[in-house]
């Protein structure tokens, strides 16, 4: 059976792709009650980190994807001094270091999901592997 070197491409890329990105949480993770905030910070275009004020402390949230997939789902970007409500995991690495990545974010009255909240996989990430595999059935 012959495969095409196209094909071998795409397989291999779908298999690291979930293979890779597990991966990157082999650390401690878990889902914590939902933060509602003021936006203090909002990266633009890559967006990978928003900073929000609860009760007079500021917290890092990482994790925001790309701008892309908010475009998208179409839910904007937040704005600083706009409230917000992020579902995030508490991630805690071997190293000991803990950070916040979001799971989902509130803005506006839109919910945009970020990360399967079972394995905290990119849902972009897979929405691609999904296209992939849609396009080379074609």
């Amino acid at each position: 059976m012959k495969i095409s070197v196209k094909t071998l491409s795409m397989v291999l890329a779908i298999v690291l792709s979930v293979a890779v990105a597990p991966a990157a949480w082999s650390a401690d993770f878990i889902l914590i009650p939902d933060l509602t905030g003021t936006v203090v910070e909002c990266e633009p275009g890559i967006s990978t980190r928003i900073q929000i004020e609860i009760e007079g402390t500021t917290y890092s949230v990482y994790g925001l994807g790309p701008a892309s997939y908010w475009e998208d789902q179409g839910v904007v970007l937040p704005d600083v001094g706009e409230t917000i409500t992020l579902s995030v995991f508490e991630v805690t690495y071997d190293g000991g270091t803990t950070k916040y990545v979001a799971q989902s974010v509130t803005v506006g009255g839109a919910t945009i999901v970020l990360r399967d909240p079972v394995t905290g996989v990119p849902v972009w990430r897979q929405n691609k592997a999904a296209l992939t595999q849609t396009k080379g059935n074609r």
